[in-house]
């Protein structure tokens, strides 16, 4: 496994930071204990305020916080899972992952399980006069868990305002609109130039004498990362021509194939199909964090719940058409595919027109007879098509524009709602340089 793949599982995770910051409440307890114990300063006395206190009354202050915190944590815990039940019965279940992947709520359970882990840790050192040891009062320890526990109230607060701003449909979309941007940022930094044409490469026909073989999948489920340097470096070192069969976010069941090979002397081996199937992260889920495509699918299948018969909510709707516009005026200007070839390698990559049809076809149908809906998907290929001079993605943007029209004409039932569309189809094909369409009757 990866680096790459760690640190996906690991962001996805509820446990890893959690599970961090005991560590570090751990690291602090034998710290001060350790000041406690190699100072010969009376902190009592010399301080009277904050580290007044025997050993009974640190030891009851001890136990009240520890108990308290597993309170708070108990309660923590219970707000996350309500929220996360609210937010995918709300919105969609997809951006569970998205909330999980948030480090909020996983510092503010890992403060309470630390904090009472380092109030337990300093109370069992605590002696009095009695003890054959001798008498010893963490006086700075109990100072340090006293701060924190001020610090929690103010964790709690916090927390409860980060809850209610979590489960609102705002907050939810424009999340997923920046971890969707990030992406395209990190997947595709190169601007498309206006006059080029991406290239859909192929395999090279296979010569005398060679045949074409395939190389199966060992398990199934989702595929989340692809080593491209690795099966680009194994083409090169075995004189291969090698194409990727299943791209990143496919779904491969046991025996799919992951790649084809041209060139190959011999029948595929054990060790090859090990080396391939190595170069591919396969889990049961997607994420977005090599995959643009599920970025987008989230915030479709948001607008899809939100026009959906159960909800009707077409304002969630229209603040998730206005999100996926951004996401989309940035795709429409990077380049997704490669502009020259190689004989050797070729990659699986997203189509602009793949990614289009996925970000616009179900919610077209979905907003059959919505004059609202329609409009703003106009509106949004509008606004997307003026970021462009290139002619293969303005093609593409007026073919959608023309499935819209042709969606009104067929659900729009008075003159009223044609007029409304018409006037946003006439303001669109203008941005596209088209001077006529056909009036939706």
């Amino acid at each position: 496994m990866t680096l790459k793949a760690i640190l996906i599982y690991l962001r996805a995770s509820m446990w890893f930071v959690p599970l961090l910051v005991v560590g570090a409440a751990i690291l602090l307890a034998y710290s001060c204990l350790a000041i406690d114990n190699a100072s010969t300063a009376d902190f009592a006395r010399h301080y009277p305020q904050p580290f007044a206190g025997g050993a009974d009354s640190i030891r009851v202050m001890l136990a009240s916080i520890a108990t308290s915190m597993v309170t708070v944590s108990g309660i923590t815990f219970s707000l996350t899972i309500s929220s996360l039940a609210q937010v995918s019965g709300q919105l969609t279940v997809r951006v569970i992952r998205n909330f999980t992947s948030h480090i909020t709520s996983k510092l503010v359970l890992g403060f309470f399980v630390g904090l009472f882990v380092y109030c337990v840790i300093v109370m069992r050192t605590i002696r009095i006069k009695e003890d054959p040891a001798g008498p010893f009062v963490p006086a700075l320890s109990a100072w340090v868990a006293m701060v924190l526990a001020i610090i929690g109230i103010g964790v709690v607060v916090y927390f409860i305002h980060y809850i209610a701003r979590a489960v609102q449909a705002s907050t939810v979309v424009s999340s997923v609109t920046r971890e969707a941007l990030a992406v395209l940022d990190k997947l595709y930094p190169d601007p498309l130039p206006a006059d080029s044409s991406e290239l859909v490469s192929s395999l090279p026909a296979p010569a005398n004498g060679q045949v074409l073989q395939t190389v199966e999948s060992r398990s199934y489920g989702y595929v989340q990362l692809i080593d491209e340097t690795k099966l680009r470096q194994f083409a090169l070192t075995n004189q291969l021509a090698l194409r990727v069969d299943a791209a990143t976010g496919d779904y491969v069941t046991l025996g799919s194939s992951l790649v084809s090979i041209i060139g190959l002397p011999q029948t595929v081996g054990s060790a090859i199909v090990k080396a391939i199937n190595g170069a591919f992260i396969i889990r049961q889920t997607r994420a977005v964090d090599e995959e643009i495509a599920f970025g987008i699918r989230q915030l479709v299948d948001i607008g899809l719940k939100a026009l959906s018969g159960a909800s009707d909510d077409t304002t969630t709707a229209i603040l998730t058409l206005d999100n996926l516009s951004t996401v989309l005026v940035k795709l429409v200007q990077r380049q997704l595919l490669p502009t020259t070839g190689t004989a050797y390698f070729v990659p699986k990559h997203p189509s602009f027109a793949s990614l289009m049809a996925g970000a616009m076809d179900q919610l077209r149908d979905t907003a059959g007879g919505n004059t609202v809906i329609l409009t703003r998907l106009l509106y949004l290929l509008m606004v997307v098509g003026r970021q462009t001079r290139n002619p293969g993605r303005r093609a593409v943007l007026l073919r959608h524009t023309r499935l819209i029209a042709d969606q009104a004409s067929a659900t729009l039932h008075t003159d009223y709602q044609r007029n409304l569309v018409q006037q946003q189809l006439s303001e669109t094909l203008i941005a596209f340089g088209e001077e006529k369409e056909p009036t939706p009757h």
